[in-house]
């Protein structure tokens, strides 16, 4: 039987020498290891930065929809619309009470709130992502839109113009 061993140098220098490479290589290893750690760190955190702000302005948008819908439920209550106005009040309530969770809340502490809520039903979860995604593609289009009203009055010197009018 014909083993592979690895080679043991004879020379007490020789293996002083590849015992200090070995050495060096561990050491060096080690430190891009800390390195590659702290770089995670560094990135996490600041994603956690990111994410958090991006957290803060959605419950400040949700804030501002609570507080419409509180004074369209008020000024339906004046116009003796008492069922409408108490789903909107409810709305109201809704809207307030995801904002103050959002904005009391730290985003590890949402994380695990949606993965609970996800676990336990998650219809509700593709549902709200359903919502979120017509949500944003609508924001996006709208601003698209817009965009493209503003190049063209800047094309037109100012003025839109209108298909099949002649001046």
């Amino acid at each position: 039987m014909n083993q592979t061993q690895p080679h043991q140098p004879q020379n007490p220098a020789v293996k002083r020498e590849s015992e200090g490479v070995v050495k060096e290589l561990r050491q060096s290893t080690d430190k891009i290891r800390d390195q590659a750690s702290e770089f995670a760190d560094k990135a996490r955190d600041a994603g956690k930065a990111h994410l958090q702000s991006g957290v803060d302005s959605v419950a400040a948008g949700l804030g501002a929809a609570g507080d419409s819908a509180r004074k369209a439920a008020d000024s339906l209550r004046e116009q003796d619309h008492q069922s409408i106005a108490g789903y909107a009040a409810q709305a109201a309530d809704s809207l307030a009470s995801a904002s103050e969770h959002l904005r009391d809340g730290s985003v590890d502490q949402l994380y695990r709130s949606v993965s609970r809520t996800a676990r336990r039903n998650p219809v509700l979860l593709v549902a709200g992502s359903v919502v979120a995604g017509f949500a944003l593609a609508r924001m996006l289009k709208s601003s698209s839109d817009r965009d493209e009203r503003r190049r063209q009055l800047r094309a037109g010197g100012g003025y839109a113009r209108v298909e099949g009018h002649r001046g």
